[in-house]
């Protein structure tokens, strides 16, 4: 971030911005400076070059004498393949995404909404293949608004479309040799080469007593070949692969801030659940089953059974058991 222009990042004291997670969306504990953001974006476009941002050129005296110079510093801040990607990755949003308000019609356009808590803050910072523009709507005191980052992202097109009117934009620079375009998982896109999933090997040093990423305490470890990205990874698939874990070591853990531990262990798994009780089957008791008793079955009772006359010279009818129920 200090690369590409960022001033504002805290690093001491008890509250600071050495937070990964903070940091992945955007929550510095003192914001961001819209002509910094700009600035920052401006790198992807240039290629990984950043260009510092300036308010003027020069100032001349009346008889053009240099008075001011104003010409900006330029670095490169950043691998130009990973800039190309980061800029097709921020096409995605203005396309089909939060951010299609931001369009302008015939000119090429990246960037990304942001909304904080509440409605706080709203922000589309995007770019065309020559400008580079941060909207920020709020108010200083944090009053809830009522509307997010779809209307940054409206304003940015109102804005830009009145500033490239009448000049080509062109198009983003184009992928460089560093880049190649391959598909993983029937899925195509834009990898820095060698750094495809399936053309990984993922090395961790893992703990042997906990089985997590060991810290520099753990005293038994083992590099292993793990699973990465999608479960692949550049061993053969003959190979036992297990995942990579999330969490660092427990037990030998020298500071769970910088190597953060599982902070809700799985519950232990339930009891096993007692067999089923296998209920007798009255069918098959004698004592209560009327088909098999000979004292009430009247269908092989001789006795009181009228189709059995025995005098008229024919064998008696022949009457089914009766079925078990």
């Amino acid at each position: 971030m200090k690369s590409l222009g960022i001033t504002t990042i805290v690093e001491t004291g008890s509250i600071n911005d050495l937070n990964p997670a903070a940091l992945a969306l955007g929550g510095m504990t003192l914001g961001l400076k819209p002509m910094e953001i700009a600035s920052a974006y401006g790198t992807f476009a240039n290629g990984g070059v950043h260009v510092d941002p300036i308010g003027y050129t020069k100032v001349l005296y009346r008889n053009g004498d240099v008075l001011l110079d104003g010409s900006s510093r330029e670095t490169q801040a950043m691998d130009p393949g990973a800039a190309f990607i980061m800029t097709d990755m921020l096409k995605g949003p203005v396309n089909s995404g939060t951010a299609t308000a931001a369009r302008i019609p015939g000119v090429p356009v990246a960037g990304k909404t942001g909304t904080t808590s509440e409605n706080y803050d709203a922000w589309f910072v995007g770019f065309t293949p020559k400008y580079v523009s941060a909207v920020w709507i709020g108010i200083d005191t944090s009053i809830q608004m009522s509307a997010g980052s779809a209307s940054a992202a409206a304003m940015f097109s109102k804005l830009m479309t009145r500033i490239v009117e009448g000049e080509d934009q062109g198009e983003f620079l184009p992928m460089p040799k560093n880049v190649e375009r391959s598909s993983v998982g029937g899925i195509t896109d834009f990898f820095i080469i060698g750094t495809k999933p399936d053309q990984l090997v993922f090395g961790e040093k893992i703990c042997l007593e906990s089985g997590m990423l060991a810290t520099p305490l753990c005293p038994n470890t083992e590099r292993r070949n793990l699973r990465g990205l999608n479960g692949m990874s550049g061993v053969s698939d003959e190979e036992d692969l297990g995942e990579i874990p999330v969490w660092f070591c427990p037990i030998h853990n020298p500071d769970p801030r910088e190597f953060p531990t599982d902070p809700a262990p799985p519950a232990p798994p339930p009891p096993p659940k007692p067999p089923p009780i296998k209920n007798p089957n009255p069918g098959t008791d004698p004592g209560t089953d009327p088909g098999t008793d000979p004292g009430t079955d009247p269908g092989t009772d001789p006795g009181t059974d009228p189709g059995d006359g025995g005098d008229d010279g024919e064998p008696p009818p022949v009457t089914p058991p009766p079925i078990d129920p």
